[in-house]
């Protein structure tokens, strides 16, 4: 998900890499933007960030930016055009959690 040309070595790119959040970014065939969280609780977000100029996403969640990684080329274009991404993520008790945040 990161672009591994911005450090300086190969450590400094697998330390970037575990400060992100783990996050998928999916373009449903509906068209709607989705992030798909390994943790649960990153799905009450309030909005999603994202950056045109590095293509980098963060969420903001009790007032702080958590560090997604940098979007995949192919949804960029979906990123910019969508008010909303639809947040989800299973629960460990199997059931799914989908609320969603804009995208700013």
């Amino acid at each position: 998900m990161l672009d591994l040309g911005e450090y300086q070595s190969e450590e400094s790119a697998e330390q970037a890499r575990e400060s992100c959040v783990r996050a998928d970014f999916i373009c449903h065939e509906d068209g709607s933007v989705r992030i798909s969280f390994f943790d649960p609780a990153y799905v009450r977000a309030e909005a999603v960030l994202f950056d045109r100029t590095n293509s980098s996403a963060h969420v903001i969640l009790h007032e702080s930016a958590h560090f997604l990684g940098c979007v995949p080329e192919f949804m960029v274009p979906k990123m910019l055009s969508c008010d909303e991404a639809v947040l989800t993520a299973t629960r460990p008790d199997g059931t799914v959690y989908e609320l969603t945040a804009p995208i700013l």
